[in-house]
């Protein structure tokens, strides 16, 4: 965030951020065990992407060398028509 100052601290089993965003300070505070967990799950669900069907089937095309022609990106109608081709 723009203008945006953090300071953390720790305070035994306690996490406190303050965020000066403009002229308002925020600062919450977290247990460091609930920081863990939040920051564990965030990172699997940053890992844990898995592609659709969609994605796994032209992944395979053009792994294989398929290629369904040049697509034309001289204007947004031109596009549309040469990628539906």
């Amino acid at each position: 965030m723009r203008g945006e100052n953090r300071q953390n601290t720790n305070y035994s089993n306690m996490n406190t951020t303050v965020a000066s965003i403009g002229k308002s300070p925020l600062a919450f505070r977290f247990r460091n065990d609930l920081v863990v967990v939040m920051k564990d799950k965030a990172k699997k669900e940053n890992d844990e992407k898995i592609p659709n069907a969609t994605t796994i089937a032209a992944i395979e095309e053009a792994r294989a060398g398929k290629c369904t022609g040049r697509i034309d990106t001289s204007s947004m109608e031109a596009f549309i028509k040469s990628s539906e081709e």
